[in-house]
Protein backbone atom coordinates (compact mmCIF):
# COMPACT_ATOMS: atom_id res chain seq x y z
CA UNK A 1 0.00 0.00 0.00
CA UNK A 2 3.17 2.38 -0.47
CA UNK A 3 3.26 5.10 -2.77
CA UNK A 4 6.52 6.79 -3.97
CA UNK A 5 6.23 10.41 -3.46
CA UNK A 6 7.54 10.85 -6.43
CA UNK A 7 5.19 8.40 -7.92
CA UNK A 8 1.79 9.30 -5.81
CA UNK A 9 -1.64 7.04 -6.81
CA UNK A 10 -3.61 8.08 -9.20
CA UNK A 11 -7.08 9.29 -7.97
CA UNK A 12 -10.16 9.00 -9.96
CA UNK A 13 -14.05 10.33 -9.73
CA UNK A 14 -15.50 7.02 -8.29
CA UNK A 15 -18.97 5.74 -9.73
CA UNK A 16 -21.06 2.80 -10.33
CA UNK A 17 -20.48 2.69 -14.02
CA UNK A 18 -16.47 3.41 -13.50
CA UNK A 19 -15.85 1.11 -11.25
CA UNK A 20 -18.60 -2.00 -12.96
CA UNK A 21 -16.34 -1.30 -16.51
CA UNK A 22 -12.72 -1.24 -14.73
CA UNK A 23 -10.65 -3.99 -16.10
CA UNK A 24 -9.29 -7.12 -14.21
CA UNK A 25 -5.54 -7.32 -14.04
CA UNK A 26 -3.65 -10.51 -15.76
CA UNK A 27 -2.14 -10.78 -12.50
CA UNK A 28 -2.02 -9.78 -9.23
CA UNK A 29 -4.25 -6.56 -7.84
CA UNK A 30 -4.07 -2.55 -8.88
CA UNK A 31 -5.13 0.30 -6.44
CA UNK A 32 -7.19 3.38 -7.38
CA UNK A 33 -8.27 6.31 -4.89
CA UNK A 34 -11.54 8.47 -5.21
CA UNK A 35 -10.74 11.68 -5.71
CA UNK A 36 -13.73 13.23 -4.04
CA UNK A 37 -13.27 10.92 -0.34
CA UNK A 38 -9.98 10.97 1.57
CA UNK A 39 -8.64 7.38 1.91
CA UNK A 40 -11.33 5.92 -0.35
CA UNK A 41 -9.72 3.28 -2.84
CA UNK A 42 -10.87 0.68 -4.65
CA UNK A 43 -8.57 -2.96 -5.12
CA UNK A 44 -9.17 -4.94 -8.20
CA UNK A 45 -7.79 -8.13 -7.96
CA UNK A 46 -7.16 -11.25 -10.22
CA UNK A 47 -9.46 -13.76 -8.24
CA UNK A 48 -11.51 -16.21 -9.14
CA UNK A 49 -13.54 -15.94 -13.12
CA UNK A 50 -14.65 -12.63 -12.92
CA UNK A 51 -11.90 -10.74 -10.70
CA UNK A 52 -12.38 -9.39 -7.39
CA UNK A 53 -13.21 -5.74 -6.80
CA UNK A 54 -13.24 -4.42 -2.99
CA UNK A 55 -13.34 -1.00 -1.14
CA UNK A 56 -11.04 0.24 0.92
CA UNK A 57 -9.82 3.01 3.46
CA UNK A 58 -6.39 3.57 3.93
CA UNK A 59 -5.30 7.07 5.81
CA UNK A 60 -1.85 8.03 7.17
CA UNK A 61 -2.15 8.80 10.86
CA UNK A 62 0.97 10.47 11.90
CA UNK A 63 4.32 9.49 13.12
CA UNK A 64 5.29 7.95 9.71
CA UNK A 65 2.24 5.31 10.27
CA UNK A 66 -1.17 4.28 8.29
CA UNK A 67 -4.18 2.59 9.01
CA UNK A 68 -5.87 0.16 6.55
CA UNK A 69 -9.28 -0.93 6.76
CA UNK A 70 -11.58 -3.20 4.22
CA UNK A 71 -14.75 -1.56 3.69
CA UNK A 72 -16.48 -4.36 1.62
CA UNK A 73 -16.60 -6.48 -1.66
CA UNK A 74 -17.93 -3.96 -5.03
CA UNK A 75 -21.66 -5.69 -5.50
CA UNK A 76 -22.20 -6.60 -2.02
CA UNK A 77 -21.31 -3.03 -0.74
CA UNK A 78 -22.57 0.29 -2.84
CA UNK A 79 -20.77 2.82 -3.37
CA UNK A 80 -22.49 4.89 -1.41
CA UNK A 81 -22.15 3.11 1.47
CA UNK A 82 -18.37 2.75 1.35
CA UNK A 83 -18.27 6.26 0.65
CA UNK A 84 -20.04 6.56 3.98
CA UNK A 85 -18.17 4.20 6.02
CA UNK A 86 -14.95 6.37 4.66
CA UNK A 87 -15.89 9.66 5.58
CA UNK A 88 -16.88 8.41 9.07
CA UNK A 89 -13.70 7.06 9.66
CA UNK A 90 -12.24 10.37 8.30
CA UNK A 91 -14.67 11.73 10.88
CA UNK A 92 -12.67 10.00 13.76
CA UNK A 93 -9.18 10.50 12.54
CA UNK A 94 -9.96 14.30 12.28
CA UNK A 95 -11.41 14.47 15.62
CA UNK A 96 -8.07 12.47 17.18
CA UNK A 97 -5.67 15.00 15.51
CA UNK A 98 -7.80 18.46 16.47
CA UNK A 99 -7.31 16.65 20.28
CA UNK A 100 -3.73 16.84 19.09
CA UNK A 101 -3.47 13.40 19.26
CA UNK A 102 -3.17 13.04 23.02
CA UNK A 103 -5.20 9.62 23.38
CA UNK A 104 -4.49 6.33 21.77
CA UNK A 105 -4.44 5.89 18.08
CA UNK A 106 -8.32 4.53 17.69
CA UNK A 107 -6.83 3.25 14.44
CA UNK A 108 -3.62 1.27 15.91
CA UNK A 109 -5.07 -2.28 16.06
CA UNK A 110 -1.92 -3.29 18.00
CA UNK A 111 -2.83 -1.39 20.71
CA UNK A 112 -5.50 -4.42 21.50
CA UNK A 113 -2.36 -6.61 21.38
CA UNK A 114 -3.82 -10.00 19.87
CA UNK A 115 -0.87 -12.33 19.92
CA UNK A 116 -0.41 -15.10 17.62
CA UNK A 117 -1.36 -17.39 20.67
CA UNK A 118 -4.49 -15.82 20.81
CA UNK A 119 -5.44 -15.42 17.45
CA UNK A 120 -4.58 -19.73 17.10
CA UNK A 121 -6.62 -19.69 19.70
CA UNK A 122 -9.54 -17.76 18.61
CA UNK A 123 -9.54 -19.66 15.60
CA UNK A 124 -9.78 -22.36 17.04
CA UNK A 125 -12.33 -21.70 19.33
CA UNK A 126 -14.46 -19.62 16.75
CA UNK A 127 -13.81 -21.33 13.94
CA UNK A 128 -12.49 -24.71 13.99
CA UNK A 129 -14.54 -26.46 16.47
CA UNK A 130 -17.94 -25.12 15.60
CA UNK A 131 -17.70 -26.16 12.04
CA UNK A 132 -17.30 -29.82 13.04
CA UNK A 133 -19.93 -29.97 15.72
CA UNK A 134 -21.41 -32.98 13.62
CA UNK A 135 -18.03 -34.53 14.25
CA UNK A 136 -16.45 -33.62 17.64
CA UNK A 137 -13.79 -36.04 17.36
CA UNK A 138 -12.79 -34.34 14.04
CA UNK A 139 -12.38 -30.84 15.47
CA UNK A 140 -10.58 -31.94 18.31
CA UNK A 141 -7.78 -33.57 15.80
CA UNK A 142 -7.70 -30.60 14.12
CA UNK A 143 -7.87 -28.32 16.78
CA UNK A 144 -4.67 -30.62 18.21
CA UNK A 145 -2.85 -30.53 15.14
CA UNK A 146 -2.93 -26.53 15.12
CA UNK A 147 -2.01 -25.82 18.49
CA UNK A 148 0.99 -28.34 17.81
CA UNK A 149 1.45 -26.08 14.92
CA UNK A 150 1.92 -23.11 16.83
CA UNK A 151 3.49 -24.11 20.10
CA UNK A 152 6.48 -26.45 18.37
CA UNK A 153 7.34 -24.56 15.09
CA UNK A 154 6.67 -20.52 15.82
CA UNK A 155 6.06 -20.96 19.52
CA UNK A 156 8.67 -17.97 20.04
CA UNK A 157 6.42 -15.94 18.21
CA UNK A 158 3.59 -16.40 20.99
CA UNK A 159 3.22 -13.23 22.56
CA UNK A 160 4.39 -10.79 19.41
CA UNK A 161 1.27 -8.70 18.18
CA UNK A 162 -0.02 -10.15 14.78
CA UNK A 163 0.93 -6.72 13.33
CA UNK A 164 4.31 -6.92 14.19
CA UNK A 165 5.38 -10.34 12.44
CA UNK A 166 6.63 -9.74 9.09
CA UNK A 167 6.37 -10.88 5.90
CA UNK A 168 10.34 -11.16 5.32
CA UNK A 169 10.67 -13.14 8.83
CA UNK A 170 7.86 -15.93 7.54
CA UNK A 171 9.38 -16.11 3.91
CA UNK A 172 12.75 -16.70 6.29
CA UNK A 173 10.78 -19.26 8.24
CA UNK A 174 9.69 -21.04 5.64
CA UNK A 175 13.02 -21.92 3.86
CA UNK A 176 14.16 -22.76 7.47
CA UNK A 177 11.69 -25.65 8.10
CA UNK A 178 12.10 -26.69 4.33
CA UNK A 179 15.58 -27.84 5.46
CA UNK A 180 15.25 -28.64 8.96
CA UNK A 181 12.13 -30.30 9.29
CA UNK A 182 10.52 -31.23 4.94
CA UNK A 183 8.31 -29.50 3.15
CA UNK A 184 5.46 -30.92 4.46
CA UNK A 185 5.82 -29.36 7.67
CA UNK A 186 6.92 -26.24 6.83
CA UNK A 187 4.15 -25.59 4.25
CA UNK A 188 1.06 -26.93 7.08
CA UNK A 189 2.57 -24.06 9.47
CA UNK A 190 2.34 -21.51 6.54
CA UNK A 191 -1.07 -22.13 5.98
CA UNK A 192 -1.96 -22.15 9.37
CA UNK A 193 -0.65 -18.87 10.01
CA UNK A 194 -2.45 -18.30 6.77
CA UNK A 195 -5.55 -19.14 7.94
CA UNK A 196 -5.16 -17.27 11.51
CA UNK A 197 -4.42 -14.09 9.62
CA UNK A 198 -7.41 -14.48 7.69
CA UNK A 199 -9.70 -15.54 10.49
CA UNK A 200 -8.40 -12.22 12.41
CA UNK A 201 -9.05 -9.99 9.62
CA UNK A 202 -12.39 -11.10 8.86
CA UNK A 203 -13.85 -11.22 12.23
CA UNK A 204 -12.16 -7.53 12.61
CA UNK A 205 -9.06 -8.60 15.87
CA UNK A 206 -6.65 -7.49 13.44
CA UNK A 207 -6.85 -4.75 10.31
CA UNK A 208 -3.56 -5.06 9.06
CA UNK A 209 -2.09 -7.40 5.97
CA UNK A 210 -1.88 -10.92 5.87
CA UNK A 211 1.81 -11.55 6.04
CA UNK A 212 1.55 -15.39 5.19
CA UNK A 213 -0.77 -14.70 1.71
CA UNK A 214 0.96 -15.53 -1.32
CA UNK A 215 4.09 -17.43 -0.19
CA UNK A 216 4.52 -20.21 -2.59
CA UNK A 217 4.24 -23.69 -1.16
CA UNK A 218 7.40 -26.09 -1.61
CA UNK A 219 6.59 -29.03 -3.23
CA UNK A 220 5.23 -31.90 -1.86
CA UNK A 221 5.76 -35.71 -2.97
CA UNK A 222 2.80 -37.51 -2.43
CA UNK A 223 2.97 -40.81 -0.69
CA UNK A 224 2.90 -43.66 -2.90
CA UNK A 225 3.36 -46.62 -0.44
CA UNK A 226 1.29 -49.87 -0.96
CA UNK A 227 1.46 -53.65 0.40
CA UNK A 228 2.69 -56.06 -2.27
CA UNK A 229 1.12 -59.57 -2.11
CA UNK A 230 3.56 -61.30 0.54
CA UNK A 231 3.59 -57.88 2.93
CA UNK A 232 -0.42 -58.59 3.13
CA UNK A 233 0.24 -62.30 3.96
CA UNK A 234 2.48 -61.27 6.51
CA UNK A 235 0.13 -59.08 7.88
CA UNK A 236 -2.63 -61.12 7.92
CA UNK A 237 -0.46 -63.76 9.38
CA UNK A 238 0.50 -61.32 12.45
CA UNK A 239 -3.01 -59.72 13.03
CA UNK A 240 -4.19 -63.43 13.33
CA UNK A 241 -1.82 -63.77 16.64
CA UNK A 242 -2.66 -60.11 17.86
CA UNK A 243 -4.77 -59.79 20.76
CA UNK A 244 -6.84 -57.01 19.86
CA UNK A 245 -9.69 -57.80 17.96
CA UNK A 246 -10.28 -54.30 17.21
CA UNK A 247 -6.87 -53.59 15.12
CA UNK A 248 -7.64 -57.25 13.32
CA UNK A 249 -11.39 -55.84 12.26
CA UNK A 250 -10.13 -52.05 11.68
CA UNK A 251 -7.57 -53.59 9.26
CA UNK A 252 -10.62 -55.73 7.21
CA UNK A 253 -12.50 -53.22 7.14
CA UNK A 254 -9.70 -50.94 5.78
CA UNK A 255 -8.51 -53.46 3.00
CA UNK A 256 -12.49 -54.23 2.31
CA UNK A 257 -14.00 -50.61 1.89
CA UNK A 258 -10.64 -48.54 1.53
CA UNK A 259 -12.25 -46.35 3.52
CA UNK A 260 -10.47 -43.50 5.85
CA UNK A 261 -8.87 -44.29 8.64
CA UNK A 262 -11.08 -41.87 11.18
CA UNK A 263 -14.36 -42.55 9.20
CA UNK A 264 -13.90 -46.68 9.71
CA UNK A 265 -13.10 -45.85 13.65
CA UNK A 266 -16.54 -43.49 13.31
CA UNK A 267 -18.45 -45.96 11.96
CA UNK A 268 -22.27 -46.09 13.28
CA UNK A 269 -24.52 -48.79 13.14
CA UNK A 270 -27.39 -46.95 11.89
CA UNK A 271 -25.61 -45.81 8.63
CA UNK A 272 -24.57 -49.33 8.06
CA UNK A 273 -28.36 -50.07 5.53
CA UNK A 274 -27.89 -53.66 4.63
CA UNK A 275 -24.59 -54.04 2.25
CA UNK A 276 -24.30 -50.42 2.20
CA UNK A 277 -22.64 -48.30 4.30
CA UNK A 278 -23.03 -44.48 4.00
CA UNK A 279 -20.84 -42.16 4.89
CA UNK A 280 -22.20 -39.32 5.44
CA UNK A 281 -19.50 -36.68 7.53
CA UNK A 282 -15.84 -37.70 5.45
CA UNK A 283 -12.95 -35.44 4.66
CA UNK A 284 -14.50 -31.94 3.79
CA UNK A 285 -17.90 -33.20 4.52
CA UNK A 286 -18.08 -35.62 1.56
CA UNK A 287 -21.17 -38.21 1.53
CA UNK A 288 -20.84 -41.19 -0.47
CA UNK A 289 -21.68 -44.82 0.15
CA UNK A 290 -19.54 -47.90 0.22
CA UNK A 291 -20.60 -51.54 -1.08
CA UNK A 292 -19.46 -53.99 1.59
CA UNK A 293 -18.73 -57.33 0.20
CA UNK A 294 -19.06 -60.48 2.03
CA UNK A 295 -15.51 -60.51 4.19
CA UNK A 296 -16.79 -57.19 5.40
CA UNK A 297 -20.48 -58.18 6.59
CA UNK A 298 -19.17 -60.95 7.96
CA UNK A 299 -16.96 -59.01 10.54
CA UNK A 300 -19.45 -56.42 11.12
CA UNK A 301 -22.05 -59.39 12.27
CA UNK A 302 -19.12 -60.71 14.45
CA UNK A 303 -19.14 -57.20 16.48
CA UNK A 304 -22.61 -56.92 16.70
CA UNK A 305 -23.27 -60.20 18.33
CA UNK A 306 -20.19 -59.16 20.37
CA UNK A 307 -22.08 -56.22 21.20
CA UNK A 308 -25.44 -57.77 22.51
CA UNK A 309 -24.97 -57.61 26.36
CA UNK A 310 -23.39 -53.75 25.80
CA UNK A 311 -25.25 -52.19 22.49
CA UNK A 312 -23.60 -49.04 21.18
CA UNK A 313 -24.23 -47.06 18.54
CA UNK A 314 -20.75 -46.97 17.23
CA UNK A 315 -18.97 -50.15 15.91
CA UNK A 316 -15.98 -49.29 17.83
CA UNK A 317 -17.00 -48.48 20.56
CA UNK A 318 -14.20 -47.02 23.25
CA UNK A 319 -14.43 -45.37 26.38
CA UNK A 320 -12.99 -41.75 25.16
CA UNK A 321 -15.07 -38.21 25.07
CA UNK A 322 -16.03 -39.11 21.22
CA UNK A 323 -17.72 -42.71 22.40
CA UNK A 324 -15.49 -44.42 19.64
CA UNK A 325 -11.76 -45.71 18.88
CA UNK A 326 -9.80 -42.48 17.20
CA UNK A 327 -6.16 -44.65 17.27
CA UNK A 328 -4.75 -48.08 17.98
CA UNK A 329 -1.07 -46.98 17.31
CA UNK A 330 0.71 -49.45 20.06
CA UNK A 331 -1.22 -52.79 18.86
CA UNK A 332 -0.63 -51.46 15.07
CA UNK A 333 3.26 -51.45 15.98
CA UNK A 334 3.26 -54.32 17.41
CA UNK A 335 1.63 -56.61 14.51
CA UNK A 336 4.14 -54.39 12.34
CA UNK A 337 7.05 -55.54 14.24
CA UNK A 338 5.99 -58.97 14.44
CA UNK A 339 4.83 -58.77 10.46
CA UNK A 340 8.79 -57.83 9.76
CA UNK A 341 6.99 -54.38 8.13
CA UNK A 342 8.52 -51.34 7.91
CA UNK A 343 7.24 -47.44 6.94
CA UNK A 344 3.72 -48.95 6.69
CA UNK A 345 0.73 -46.80 7.92
CA UNK A 346 -2.60 -47.19 8.58
CA UNK A 347 -3.60 -45.18 5.28
CA UNK A 348 -1.92 -47.19 3.32
CA UNK A 349 -4.53 -50.26 3.37
CA UNK A 350 -6.77 -47.97 1.78
CA UNK A 351 -4.40 -47.13 -0.99
CA UNK A 352 -3.82 -50.96 -1.13
CA UNK A 353 -7.14 -51.90 -2.03
CA UNK A 354 -6.70 -49.05 -4.35
CA UNK A 355 -3.68 -50.20 -6.25
CA UNK A 356 -4.79 -54.01 -6.55
CA UNK A 357 -8.11 -52.48 -8.34
CA UNK A 358 -6.15 -50.72 -10.65
CA UNK A 359 -4.10 -54.02 -11.11
CA UNK A 360 -6.96 -55.75 -12.23
CA UNK A 361 -8.16 -53.24 -14.88
CA UNK A 362 -10.60 -51.46 -12.94
CA UNK A 363 -11.42 -47.89 -14.18
CA UNK A 364 -10.45 -44.74 -12.59
CA UNK A 365 -13.57 -44.15 -12.40
CA UNK A 366 -14.90 -47.00 -10.21
CA UNK A 367 -11.76 -46.65 -8.20
CA UNK A 368 -12.40 -42.89 -7.43
CA UNK A 369 -16.13 -43.64 -6.46
CA UNK A 370 -14.89 -46.66 -4.20
CA UNK A 371 -12.62 -43.48 -2.06
CA UNK A 372 -15.27 -41.18 -2.14
CA UNK A 373 -13.20 -38.61 -4.23
CA UNK A 374 -15.43 -35.69 -4.70
CA UNK A 375 -13.29 -32.98 -6.68
CA UNK A 376 -15.29 -30.84 -8.44
CA UNK A 377 -14.08 -32.14 -12.05
CA UNK A 378 -15.84 -33.25 -14.68
CA UNK A 379 -15.73 -36.83 -14.11
CA UNK A 380 -17.74 -35.90 -10.21
CA UNK A 381 -20.84 -35.64 -11.64
CA UNK A 382 -20.57 -38.99 -13.21
CA UNK A 383 -19.88 -40.43 -10.10
CA UNK A 384 -22.57 -39.80 -8.50
CA UNK A 385 -24.46 -41.33 -11.36
CA UNK A 386 -22.74 -44.71 -11.01
CA UNK A 387 -24.65 -47.57 -9.54
CA UNK A 388 -22.70 -49.61 -6.47
CA UNK A 389 -22.93 -52.88 -8.13
CA UNK A 390 -19.80 -52.70 -10.26
CA UNK A 391 -17.95 -51.21 -7.28
CA UNK A 392 -18.85 -53.95 -5.28
CA UNK A 393 -17.78 -56.58 -7.68
CA UNK A 394 -14.52 -54.68 -8.64
CA UNK A 395 -13.85 -54.50 -5.09
CA UNK A 396 -14.48 -58.22 -4.39
CA UNK A 397 -11.83 -59.09 -7.26
CA UNK A 398 -9.29 -57.52 -5.29
CA UNK A 399 -10.35 -58.73 -1.95
CA UNK A 400 -10.13 -62.19 -3.68
CA UNK A 401 -6.88 -61.57 -4.98
CA UNK A 402 -5.84 -60.36 -1.30
CA UNK A 403 -7.12 -63.19 0.85
CA UNK A 404 -8.08 -65.77 -0.97
CA UNK A 405 -5.36 -68.29 -0.19
CA UNK A 406 -5.00 -67.13 3.06
CA UNK A 407 -8.77 -67.46 4.10
CA UNK A 408 -8.47 -71.38 3.50
CA UNK A 409 -5.56 -71.49 5.99
CA UNK A 410 -6.17 -68.94 9.31
CA UNK A 411 -7.73 -65.75 8.61
CA UNK A 412 -8.81 -62.59 10.08
CA UNK A 413 -12.44 -64.30 10.36
CA UNK A 414 -11.17 -66.12 12.65
CA UNK A 415 -12.60 -64.74 15.96
CA UNK A 416 -10.08 -64.80 18.90
CA UNK A 417 -13.57 -64.29 21.23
Amino acid sequence: MKHSRRNPPKRHTFSEKWIDHLPIPESGRVHYYDALTPGLGLRVENIGPNGKKSFFWHRKTGNNSATFKMLGIHGSTTLKEAKGAAQERNGILSAWIRNERESANPFDRSNSKLTLYDAVEDYIERKILPRREKRPDKGARSAKMIRYLRDHYVGFWAKRPLISIRRRELVNLHLDMQSEFGGHVANRTVQMLRATYNWSMRTERYAGDNPAAGIELHPEDSRERRLDQEEINALITALDQSSSADLRDFCWLSLTTGARKSDVMAMRWDDVRGDVWKILHSKKDTKYDVALVSEAMEVLERRRVAQRDAPSEWVFPSFGKTGHLTDLKFAWKKVLRSANLSDVRQHDLRRTLASIMADKNSSQLIIGRMLGHKDGSAATTVYTRTALAPIRREVAKATKTMFGRKKQTKSLMVSNG
